[in-house]
């Protein structure tokens, strides 16, 4: 992270600069890791989570993405990326004793075309590309 040493603190979503840090228990230990995370003003961002192992502070893990967010859930961590391609990927990251490995690797991606929103075309309608739906919402077989 040093790169974004000295860069300014963000105050809100969408500008260049580091965010403010957030402490969370990723490694069950009962102290909380640093997680900090700074974006570009290309659109990238950057995260990081700090450590103390052997009385030492070290970097677990580091990764890096366009539209970067990240989550807690328990003691993992699930970091979310948006790919030129229109998918989404999400990371997810479990503390093994030593280091942050990942779990879970998962990449999704969204309908593509006018009109996919399943509540604004019915069954009948739905344009190439989407899955049609039901009038209540339901997939259409």
């Amino acid at each position: 992270m040093r790169p974004y040493l000295g860069k300014a603190s963000l105050r809100e979503p969408g500008l260049a600069g580091v965010r403010p840090p957030v402490h969370r228990d990723l490694t069950g230990d009962g102290r909380p890791e640093l997680i900090v995370a700074a974006d570009t003003a290309t659109g990238r961002s950057a995260l990081s989570v700090y450590s103390v192992v052997g009385g030492r502070i070290v970097s677990v893990p580091f990764t890096m993405g366009r539209q970067l967010s990240a989550e807690t859930i328990g003691t993992d961590l699930l970091v979310r990326i948006a790919a030129d391609d229109g998918s989404e990927q999400a990371v997810r990251y479990h503390w093994d004793g030593e280091r942050m490995t990942v779990v879970d690797d998962e990449r999704t991606f969204r309908k593509s075309g006018p009109r996919c929103d399943p509540g604004e075309s019915p069954a009948s309608a739905a344009p190439p590309g989407c899955p049609a739906t039901a009038a209540d919402g339901r997939s259409a077989p």
